[in-house]
């Protein structure tokens, strides 16, 4: 339908109408911007779905100047997570993380090679890639966005630690365990486990 596009230029116009400059309006214009990454996922319908409902304030000082922005984000299809449709990708920022880190935040989050390497990214090799997204180019532009918004390296690695532990619990296996009551042990390699454990 386009909201995702329109409320990003309705944000631009009214920045340049108002005259607005300088970081704060920069942060209102990449507020919406960067929860595309965590929020939005390419579709068979579109390559940059929202995925979440969103409602942003935009806030004017007395000159009319624009002094901040607040957006709160609902209904978040947790679903996606765990396993898109045929065609469909999980959320961009999986995608951006495995293609874009360097080789220190690759070991620092115990990566593995691709999104093909995750139960929950691998696909057909066509919902993996997006025509016209470089997702590694993307992963430079979220950590630059968040850096805006105040967010520095420590708290960025440590949300990026639960979004690679989230990935590597994808793959974890269980069977069930004795004694009944739905009860269930898990049955992957022990390294596995030991590296979600220290991801999340």
């Amino acid at each position: 339908a386009g909201k995702t596009e329109t409320t990003k230029m309705a944000m631009s116009c009214l920045a340049e109408i108002s005259g607005s400059s300088g970081a704060m309006t920069e942060k209102c214009l990449e507020s919406g911007i960067v929860l595309e990454a965590f929020g939005n996922a390419k579709t068979v319908y579109n390559n940059n779905s929202s995925r979440f409902g969103k409602w942003c304030a935009v806030h004017f000082d007395a000159r009319g100047k624009l002094t901040a922005a607040r957006v709160e984000s609902y209904l978040l299809e947790k679903s996606r997570i765990v396993g898109a449709a045929a065609g469909e990708r999980n959320y961009h920022l999986f995608y951006q993380l495995l293609a874009g880190a360097t080789a220190e935040e690759r070991t620092a989050y115990s990566l593995r090679a691709d999104a093909q390497a995750y139960g929950y990214t691998k696909g057909e090799a066509k919902a993996i890639t997006v025509a016209g997204l470089d997702d590694a180019a993307e992963w430079a532009g979220t950590k630059a966005r968040l850096a805006t918004l105040g967010v520095g390296p420590a708290a960025q690695a440590q949300l990026f630690e639960v979004y690679a532990g989230v990935l590597a619990a994808g793959d974890l296996a269980f069977k069930e365990g004795a004694g009944g009551n739905n009860a269930a042990r898990v049955i992957t390699a022990r390294a596995l486990l030991a590296t979600v454990a220290r991801l999340l």
